[in-house]
């Protein structure tokens, strides 16, 4: 049918989230609430996973905070109750990096296998999520370089599990069938746009109402001060995760460089010992090393397929993997900031903005016209000339 070879054409997702919402429904039928309901239980384990991570990582406190960012993250919230996989993706992501760093502090066969189960539960969730395999494997391969036959072992376990995968892929997806050739930027406006896309990934996921929309009455939000107010706020957090995360890499590498003088010795700073205990204004060097890696070579790893496949691989869905390693740099980033009252007034600022985004995204379109979409479908009005 139809229907068929749409989905075939476009639709090359790996099935394992088909599989669930297909047996999900068996159970709770197809209305609109019981299927973006298992999103939702979906999501809330992430939220225990992604305090548990912080814990290890940063300790109790930067993990509430982070934690808090997190679930309030404008695109946490849209994805949790869509009848997509990205819930999904996100709570094995995290429990991705939980087996990773178990396998940084403990470095026993079981981690190892762990991790790589999840990153097979990853990949078999969503494409996008691949993009963490070259990135564990750099974290790997810094942390384990005297080990390589497992990493070899750890490295073909992977063939092995995701090669089903590629198969599927190659059946599904038909060449002709794909996007019509688009204008590719050029690769230094497509570097740039990678980088800026991990901190833009809440915000793009809230837009304001046009005045169009608001006078076609598709959306009761009409307040030009209200508008004004979170324009202002949206662009001010951005600002400020992206002033903080840097914060932390120039902390990093100053004292990077302060120890490399004195021991003039590269291992000591990705494994064991001295690493392991040093702490940078309270954190662990080794967990600032962990989430820099994570967060800064999954925005990289988009560059491939940007260049490769399609340039509307740089959008912010498809970084959400890597959304937790930002929310825990911002509460780490903080934390280090020795002057009680400036730390407290940035955490207590940056929380207000994003539950207030947050919050706000509740009742905003996001992501385009849907609310006036879903007015137009409920109107009855088939024939109006848009585009869905």
């Amino acid at each position: 049918t139809e229907a068929h070879r749409s989905i075939r054409q476009y639709d090359t997702l790996p099935p394992l989230y088909f599989g669930l919402i297909y047996g999900w429904t068996r159970f709770f039928g197809v209305e609109m609430i019981a299927m973006r309901l298992l999103s939702i239980l979906i999501s809330i384990p992430g939220l225990f996973l992604m305090y548990y991570l912080g814990g290890r990582l940063l300790g109790a406190r930067p993990a509430l905070f982070s934690l808090a960012l997190f679930a309030f993250s404008p695109m946490q919230i849209f994805h949790a109750q869509g009848i997509r996989n990205y819930s999904l993706l996100v709570l094995f992501g995290l429990l991705s990096a939980i087996t990773l760093h178990g396998m940084i502090r403990r470095d026993t066969p079981r981690w190892w296998i762990a991790n790589m189960l999840a990153n097979t539960l990853v990949g078999w969730t969503n494409h996008a999520g691949l993009i963490i395999l070259p990135v564990w494997g750099m974290i790997v391969l810094l942390w384990f370089h005297h080990r390589l036959k497992r990493i070899l072992l750890w490295g073909l376990g992977h063939v092995l599990l995701l090669a089903p995968l590629v198969g599927l892929v190659l059946m599904t997806f038909d060449n002709k069938a794909a996007a019509p050739d688009s204008y590719v930027p050029p690769l230094s406006v497509m570097v740039l746009a990678i980088m800026i896309v991990p901190f833009m990934r809440d915000i793009s996921y809230l837009r304001l109402p046009t005045d169009f929309e608001v006078s076609a009455g598709w959306v009761d939000f009409g307040d030009i001060a209200t508008k004004t107010i979170l324009t202002s706020l949206l662009l001010l957090l951005t600002l400020l995760l992206v002033v903080v995360v840097v914060y932390t890499f120039l902390l990093t590498l100053m004292d990077g460089w302060k120890r490399w003088r004195v021991s003039q010795n590269s291992s000591s700073f990705f494994r064991g010992g001295e690493t392991l205990e040093h702490r940078l204004n309270g954190i662990s060097l080794q967990s600032l090393y962990f989430l820099q890696v994570w967060f800064g070579a999954s925005a990289l790893a988009l560059l491939p397929p940007a260049i490769m496949i399609t340039p509307s691989a740089i959008t912010p869905r498809l970084s959400i993997i890597a959304a937790p390693a930002l929310y825990l740099l911002v509460a780490a980033g903080l934390q280090m900031i020795k002057a009680t009252i400036y730390k407290r007034f940035f955490q207590v600022f940056i929380l207000a903005c994003m539950v207030i985004i947050g919050v706000s995204a509740t009742f905003l379109p996001m992501r385009g016209n849907y609310i006036g979409l879903g007015k137009l479908i409920a109107a009855d009005y088939d024939n109006y000339p848009i585009a869905v």
